[in-house]
């Protein structure tokens, strides 16, 4: 009940765009759950094209507003883990034209471990509030204007294996 009154407190403009994240999470998660991975991973790309009327005039929305958008929806949804905000703030963000890229580590230090983040500048902004640094090998990443199909397309060239 305290969630929502305090939800209810926020300029409407907030409240959609925490609205709009929380849906991209349910999305994003029955996604992971039913679609091939390198197929979501298209349809993220696809879905993070900058959209021009978005990202001009008072509306647009900042990095931290849309970081601070995806961590209050993370909080509502159950089990929105690494993978999900960073695909739902890839989206988010990247349609707005911000510079983010989607990154995907793995390491096997202490057995199998795999993270899920988004980067703006190089650093980790994203993805369950813990930041990776070197422990995490690159596995793939969606860099910001990628669009599914590019040749440098780490799941296309994939694919082609």
């Amino acid at each position: 009940m305290r969630r929502l009154h305090r939800f209810l407190l926020l300029h409407p403009q907030d409240q959609r765009l925490v609205l709009h994240a929380a849906a991209l999470f349910i999305l994003l998660g029955l996604g992971i759950k039913w679609v091939r991975f390198h197929r979501l991973l298209r349809l993220v790309a696809r879905a993070s094209r900058s959209d021009a009327r978005q990202t001009n005039g008072a509306g647009a929305l900042t990095l931290q507003r849309g970081v601070w958008a995806v961590r209050a929806a993370a909080r509502a949804i159950p089990r929105a883990r690494c993978l999900t905000q960073a695909l739902v703030g890839r989206v988010l963000l990247g349609r707005q034209g911000l510079p983010v890229n989607l990154r995907i580590g793995v390491r096997t230090d202490d057995g199998f471990e795999a993270h899920a983040w988004i980067e703006c500048a190089g650093r980790a902004i994203l993805g369950s509030g813990s930041t990776p640094g070197a422990a995490f090998r690159d596995f793939t990443t969606l860099r910001s204007g990628m669009h599914a199909g590019d040749p440098f397309d780490p799941i296309h060239r994939r694919e082609e294996d």
